[in-house]
């Protein structure tokens, strides 16, 4: 539910997601299969939208994990990256969510915890903003569509389940947010996450970040004008919400020589949550040389991936310890 401690503007600021008390009948099953030799079943549910966005309501498709003779007393909801999109092609439906995908098969496979994803678009967050407000309202509505996927989650196994949240990149800044809007989520993985967001925005080197800013600086003819409306837009912000999350309830994993989310936006998330543990993520020097032919290598955002078995390895002992 919506944390209690919110302060009176937080409250008001988010009291316009309204959810019917049940509304299960309401959700659709259109695809269920056996994968991985029938270890897990991965089910692609529709849920319907509550909160509408720029004059739409957009229904939210979330895939989820579960594998056999497991009962359900543990969740973990995986937030996309950058990009993702579902498509509905020659009769079956194709999400393209890489990273949040393998997170949700390997805590199914793995810890037998079943796994979602909430299947956002996240490149709309960037592709389709025309200023910082309806940049807030996008990612508000990713918010929204969470909430909404974790009281679905509480109807549907009971709410003695625990919930845990794991989010990388973009993920991380939709998962703090959301650990910080709503009590439901135990525990969060966040790799490197970010804040706060108009300066992460101001900063990053990722293309289409870049592009979005940009069209800001030209909508206000000044970066510093269009930094400061960013900062008076953004609301649902891993670094305002941060601050609400209980102590020791996170798990921060931050890079060195970040160009996407930028280094010292990284370590400000550190100062506001109060994580239980960091993990600084660094590379060596030579790989500065490779930098010279392909640019993720001199980017300490991808060359964390290497580490994945690794960062995977912790946020298991995190979430059961």
């Amino acid at each position: 539910m919506i944390r209690k401690n919110l302060n009176l503007t937080l409250k008001q600021y988010y009291s316009d997601m309204v959810i019917e008390p049940n509304f299960l009948d309401e959700v659709e099953v259109l695809e269920k299969k056996k994968i991985f030799f029938g270890l897990l079943t991965r089910t692609l549910y529709e849920l319907p939208d509550r909160y509408k966005i720029f004059g739409e309501l957009d229904p939210i498709y979330i895939y989820e994990y579960r594998p056999i003779w497991s009962k359900v007393k543990k969740v973990v909801i995986c937030a996309p990256i950058l990009g993702g999109e579902i498509e509905y092609k020659k009769g079956k439906y194709k999400g393209d969510f890489p990273i949040a995908k393998a997170n949700a098969i390997a805590c199914a496979l793995f810890k037998r915890w079943t796994s979602i994803v909430v299947c956002t678009n996240n490149s709309k967050l960037f592709d389709d903003g025309k200023d910082p407000a309806t940049f807030e309202m996008s990612i508000r509505n990713v918010a929204y569509n969470n909430i909404e996927t974790l009281r679905w989650l509480e109807l549907k196994y009971g709410k003695d389940i625990t919930i845990y949240g794991l989010g990388v990149s973009l993920g991380a800044l939709t998962m703090g947010a959301l650990h910080g809007i709503d009590d439901s989520i135990e525990k969060s993985v966040l790799i490197l996450g970010g804040g706060p967001l108009y300066t992460v925005i101001s900063n990053s080197k990722e293309g289409k970040v870049v592009k979005f800013y940009e069209r800001m600086v030209a909508l206000y003819n000044d970066r510093t004008k269009a930094e400061k409306a960013l900062k008076e837009n953004i609301v649902t912000d891993p670094y305002i919400l941060g601050k609400i999350i209980p102590d020791n309830k996170t798990l921060l994993v931050i890079a060195q020589k970040d160009n996407s989310v930028p280094t010292t936006c990284q370590r400000n998330l550190i100062k506001v949550m109060r994580p239980k543990e960091v993990i600084s993520v660094n590379y060596p020097k030579w790989f500065k040389f490779f930098g010279r032919f392909n640019r993720d290598f001199s980017n300490g955002h991808y060359l964390t991936l290497i580490l994945y078995p690794y960062l995977i390895y912790k946020t298991f002992k995190f979430f059961k310890d």
